[in-house]
């Protein structure tokens, strides 16, 4: 599983983008069956990333307990949100997958 262990709760934040106000983090519910750390790359909503992934939903915020659950994901983002050296994600799809979504 991927987990990238910059991003930890609870951070609300919004970023400025060129005059625009974007948040970063949508709502999403989760039904992954088991327990999730801060930090974990979401394939979906239903599946954590795991290296061959090459489409990713985006970053769990929040830690989540067994079960469905309502959390904060990073959804999109500008590449200053994530220090990419500090990324623990050793998989090249996965680290496409957040460029392409603008996240590091």
């Amino acid at each position: 599983m991927a987990t990238i262990t910059t991003v930890k709760a609870p951070e609300q934040f919004m970023v400025d983008v060129n005059g625009d106000y974007h948040i970063c983090f949508d709502s999403i519910t989760c039904t992954v069956a088991a327990a999730l750390a801060s930090g974990t790359v979401l394939k979906d909503a239903a599946t954590a990333a795991v290296a061959a992934d090459t489409v990713v939903l985006g970053i769990l915020a929040d830690d989540k307990a067994a079960g469905t659950q309502k959390v904060r994901v990073m959804v999109r983002g500008n590449p200053s949100l994530i220090d990419p050296t500090q990324l623990v994600v050793t998989s090249t799809t996965i680290k496409a997958a957040l460029e392409a979504k603008s996240m590091v």
